[in-house]
């Protein structure tokens, strides 16, 4: 990337390659929790980057049935938006299954079936490209920094 006077420029990144293991996701949380503070980020934007982030993994350890790294990737840009990509090279599944936006789960108790539908509702972009057999790459947004708050959280 390319600042105003020609000279390239770094987006603050983090990138993770962690194992598909449910026990990595308190190191996985925490890591990106401190890289969004480290940004000086608000307490709301910071939660919800940290849930989305932390349902994208759970779903990939549970779902994807791969042992490879999944690539974790978050950066932040224009001072306006964070972003993170997750990359597993798992089983994947029909992308259109994914296209639709998830109803709100139906029973507040159930155990399961909330990830999709928490990802959209804490992300302002949110995007799924999987094939079968090849993986799944999830790519979301959080604005912050007078950028709009997802819908779920207008006041």
């Amino acid at each position: 990337m390319e600042g105003q006077d020609g000279i390239a420029t770094a987006l603050p990144q983090l990138r993770l390659l962690v194992p598909p293991d449910p026990k990595e996701a308190r190191a996985v949380r925490g890591r990106i929790a401190a890289f969004v503070r480290g940004l000086g980020i608000s307490e709301d934007a910071l939660l919800d980057f940290v849930t989305v982030v932390g349902e994208a993994f759970a779903n990939v350890v549970q779902h994807a049935q791969t042992r490879e790294a999944i690539e974790l990737t978050m950066w932040f840009e224009d001072g306006t938006r964070l972003l993170a990509r997750i990359v597993d090279r798992g089983c994947g599944f029909a992308s259109e299954d994914a296209a639709r936006p998830p109803d709100p789960p139906s029973d507040d108790l159930a155990e399961g079936g909330r990830g999709m539908w928490i990802m959209r509702s804490c992300s302002t972009m949110f995007s799924v490209d999987s094939l079968p057999g090849l993986g799944t790459a999830i790519v979301f947004a959080r604005e912050v920094n007078g950028g709009s708050p997802p819908a779920s959280r207008n006041r």
